[in-house]
């Protein structure tokens, strides 16, 4: 299938050989091809038009003439020919346009999948705006800022694969370059879009624009049927890491390469390289709502559960971490031992102290989790306990978040038993952290655990099985 180097190639090249070329007249062989447009427009507005240059959006190459425009899509295996006015007609050639010159160009397309649709105008803000093209996305070549893809794709529970296809979202990028994008971003093709980082998301649309200006440069990538008289020479086929390779070896590591479906499509992939995270639930809520509860209930089940509390304790341990914390804060370490109440009270009472800690803390916490989620590839879904998820805006690195909940009454009350610390003092601690009723309105499910255990666990049972779909 052309995609965008190939339509990109075709461009460069019709640009060279029909620019400033005046139409006499056009043969429509197949009218279905025609989209939004009738033979009688094309036989009536084509003739005696001059084509003034060529334009992209995306997959779709655009004429523009001297009054109006002519926007084609290849589909599957359309291609263009020019040849002399007077040459054989070959089967599968749908449109032919004739130039003053004696040339034509012929529109060549075994599955009649190919469209041409006819604008009135040639101005091109007028053209972008037509349907078919209003709803493209940003060019996939073009510069991307910071942190653009990621907000386009955060929120999309679909396969990263499926959404960098999605050409609303983004345009040009088909499934031979997108399986080329992903193994350099090293991204599994099947991780929900959702889950992809900001570092990846900014490496997916770097390596997006790199391979389709190297794939443009050396004349797209013609693999099985796609062929053309015009030159598109598809030399980027000798750079392929893996589209096409399975059973070779990777460049990178000597895995093989395999090869798989997503959303329907042929995927290639290094299965090192290119690590498939499982499904990963985060628990939050807020401090002595009962998260330890879910996490006891969880592995109980057997089910396997990550907690941040955890391993800042053996974070604490550390002597890379309590050297950090001795500089930041000397009067809470003593013969390298952090006084931990000590230095609760500090953060709950100084915003910017706690700040502090937590730009010490959660690099080292982040690493761990990420390693443990690479350590649990035979599993279908995991869980991660973090108390701080909405107030570190992690929340879109995990598929699904269960808030763990409480009125704010027995909130206070169990903090003030659980750590024996009088009502001002449980206060001041709940309330440096996001609202709990702000956190469920975020959540894709929340328990009530104001009640028994009994009743929490059949809450947690419930939201298992709808996990488990």
């Amino acid at each position: 299938m052309p995609e965008l180097p190939e339509v990109q190639t075709v461009i460069n090249i019709l640009q060279d050989n029909i620019t400033n070329e005046t139409i006499s007249g056009v043969r429509v062989l197949y009218p279905g091809i025609l989209h939004d447009t009738t033979v009688a427009t094309l036989e009536q507005e084509l003739p005696h038009q001059v084509i003034k240059g060529f334009r992209r959006m995306g997959k779709y190459l655009i004429f523009l003439l001297s009054k109006g425009s002519l926007i084609v899509h290849l589909r599957m295996e359309g291609k263009f020919y020019i040849l002399p006015k007077d040459a054989q007609v070959e089967k599968h050639v749908h449109i032919i346009i004739d130039f003053e010159s004696e040339k034509s160009l012929h529109y060549h397309d075994v599955r009649k999948f190919g469209t041409f649709t006819y604008l009135s105008t040639n101005e091109f803000e007028a053209i972008s705006a037509y349907p078919m093209l209003g709803k493209l996305g940003k060019d996939a070549n073009e510069n991307w800022e910071e942190d653009e893809l990621y907000k386009l794709i955060h929120d999309k529970k679909a396969p990263i694969k499926a959404v960098l296809l999605d050409q609303s979202i983004i345009a040009g990028l088909g499934n031979i370059y997108v399986n080329e994008v992903c193994y350099l971003a090293k991204v599994h093709p099947l991780r929900l879009a959702s889950s992809i980082s900001k570092e990846e998301a900014n490496k997916l649309s770097f390596y997006a624009k790199k391979v389709l200006d190297e794939a443009i440069f050396y004349g797209g990538t013609t693999i099985r049927s796609y062929t053309s008289s015009l030159g598109v020479t598809g030399r980027f086929q000798q750079f392929l890491h893996v589209h096409g390779k399975a059973g070779e070896e990777c460049s990178v590591c000597s895995t093989e390469i395999i090869k798989l479906k997503v959303s329907g499509r042929g995927t290639y992939i290094c299965p090192n390289c290119q690590i498939l995270k499982p499904k990963v639930v985060a628990i939050t809520g807020g401090i002595a709502t009962g998260k330890s509860t879910i996490v006891q209930l969880l592995r109980e089940a057997g089910l396997q559960v990550w907690a941040a509390d955890e391993e800042v304790d053996l974070l604490y341990q550390k002597p890379a971490v309590i050297e950090e914390v001795a500089r930041r804060f000397p009067e809470v370490c003593v013969d390298g031992i952090i006084n931990r109440k000590g230095l609760g009270k500090i953060i709950f009472t100084d915003p910017q102290a706690r700040k502090d800690l937590e730009a010490i803390i959660h690099p080292f916490v982040y690493e761990a989790l990420d390693e443990w989620i690479k350590e649990q590839q035979k599993e279908k879904f995991v869980f991660v306990d973090i108390p701080l998820l909405y107030e570190t805006n992690r929340e879109k690195s995990f598929d699904e978040v269960i808030v763990v909940s409480v009125p704010l009454d027995i909130n206070v009350k169990r903090l003030m038993a659980r750590d024996g610390i009088d009502e001002q003092y449980a206060m001041k601690k709940i309330i440096v952290q996001m609202p709990l009723p702000e956190k469920a309105a975020k959540a894709d499910y929340v328990i009530d655990n104001a009640g028994s255990i009994v009743d929490t666990a059949q809450q947690l049972n419930k939201i298992l099985q709808k996990i488990r779909r």
